[in-house]
């Protein structure tokens, strides 16, 4: 049997959604994402191709990282192939990402990067996203459940704008309270009400 509905429930928190509150929520993944570039360096005598990716900022107690995809390193290791001189760079801190990789899966597309202190601090110091690390009560978490609200947040590649030579605006997607529609052993899927 159905749960009723509370249509006046409904619409306070669609309310608050739409104002202060809801913009709070929406930046709060974001205070723990960065973008993530590669490719090329930049160079005023072409235009430089670049990819990017985003990178989780975590810390389970041995240290902060950088939790990313495989796919973008994967992607990042085909550049560096093809042309010999690849860049990889966390906001404004660039990094050998093989050097510092602390484990890589394709299975589940996970790759985490351990970063050193003074890098982190160069990563979270310039502006509200990428500010904090997160650092979970306990690890691992429980079992995700159907119905639970998770937070989500990236940076789209098809969002990226290069401004000049050398600058590069991302823009960015988050959500700060999905509510989980299903959940399986490899994913979960959320329904987006706008």
């Amino acid at each position: 049997m159905a749960t009723p509905v509370d249509s006046a429930a409904v619409e306070h928190a669609k309310t608050l959604a739409a104002g202060p509150l809801g913009e709070k929520m929406a930046k709060q993944p974001l205070l723990f994402a960065k973008a993530a570039f590669f490719g090329e360096p930049p160079s005023k005598e072409r235009k430089t191709k670049v990819n990017n990716g985003t990178v989780t900022l975590l810390d389970l107690g041995g240290g902060p990282l950088a939790v990313t995809c495989a796919h973008v390193l994967s992607q990042y290791r085909a550049v560096k192939k093809k042309t010999g001189n690849a860049l990889f760079q966390i906001g404004s801190v660039v990094l050998d990402p093989d050097a510092q990789l602390v484990g890589e899966s394709t299975d589940i597309d996970l790759a985490v990067l351990k970063l050193t202190e003074a890098q982190i601090k160069e990563i979270t110091s310039s502006g509200e996203i990428g500010s904090c690390v997160f650092k979970p009560a306990s690890w691992p978490p429980s079992e995700l459940k159907a119905d639970e609200f998770v937070a989500f947040g990236g940076f789209p590649g098809q969002w990226r704008e290069q401004i000049g030579a050398a600058e590069l605006e991302f823009g960015s997607f988050s959500s700060g309270g999905c509510k989980v529609s299903s959940v399986s052993a490899e994913k979960f899927s959320c329904q987006l009400e706008r």
